[in-house]
């Protein structure tokens, strides 16, 4: 894919200025495609380049609002990162049918073949509707959680007037703690099978995040897991005296997702 975008970039460029144009035209003339466009320019053109750079300043230039808040989910791979986020855009739309939400959902890719399986829609029932609009990535680096490319195509969502922004990151290990640093409102995602209570210290998110969701609580030990997570929150935070209901460690059950009656 890299070689292939070595080669292509020149050609990306060239095509780059009439993208420009249009960053900079009335905002009547928006459209999907054009969102798609930039897009596609800012991903293969991470490298950067000066009509990047100038794609860039136009964006910026073109907002006319403050821009739209990042909420960023990340985890562990198979915590249920995906299905989180479908139901956070499954009851937005319910509670907020007005609001629109930009989702960037990001894969892994595999060091050895350089090749991603971009699934994460796969398990998501609540994208497919007006006013949402999801696009999938690929690391194209085995040693990361996130794009190159992720912070130029949250600057094209949050260019195109979008209300909220989702970012979901690849599966990350302990010390992994990428989506701080672009997230204006940070979640990590994990499940009560994490080993014994001592690798809690270990998990540099526990300490960053915003909000730790423990999902698939109705399994085995989840209890006791809620109780060590809330614990070793407390312990970051030097709040050893905060109730249950003022440390944002929350339990989720993920089969229960996409529940009507909820």
């Amino acid at each position: 894919i890299q070689k292939v975008a070595d080669i292509e970039l020149p050609r990306i460029q060239h095509q780059l200025e009439p993208l420009i144009a249009e960053a900079v035209s009335p905002a009547d003339k928006w459209e999907t495609r054009v969102v798609v466009y930039w897009y596609y320019a800012m991903e293969e053109g991470a490298a950067g380049g000066s009509a990047v750079e100038r794609l860039r300043v136009a964006l910026d230039s073109r907002r006319g609002k403050a821009p739209a808040p990042v909420i960023g989910f990340t985890g562990t791979g198979g915590a249920g990162k995906s299905s989180v986020v479908d139901e956070i855009v499954r009851r937005t739309r319910r509670m907020h049918p007005e609001m629109t939400l930009g989702c960037l959902l990001v894969d892994p890719t595999r060091r050895r073949s350089g090749g991603a399986l971009l699934a994460d829609r796969i398990r998501m029932n609540s994208i497919h509707g007006p006013g949402i609009f999801v696009r999938s990535l690929a690391t194209r680096q085995a040693n990361l959680a996130l794009s190159l490319a992720v912070r130029d195509t949250i600057r094209v969502l949050q260019a195109a007037g979008f209300d909220r922004i989702l970012v979901e990151t690849a599966g990350i290990g302990q010390s992994d703690s990428e989506i701080v640093d672009l997230a204006s409102v940070s979640v990590y995602v994990m499940t009560p099978e994490y080993g014994a209570p001592s690798q809690l210290e270990k998990i540099d998110m526990l300490e960053l995040a915003d909000f730790v969701v423990v999902n698939k609580s109705d399994r085995s030990g989840a209890a006791d897991a809620l109780r060590d997570v809330r614990k070793q929150w407390r312990r970051n935070h030097d709040a050893a005296a905060a109730a249950d209901d003022a440390v944002p460690v929350f339990p989720s059950i993920a089969s229960r997702f996409c529940d009507p009656a909820r």
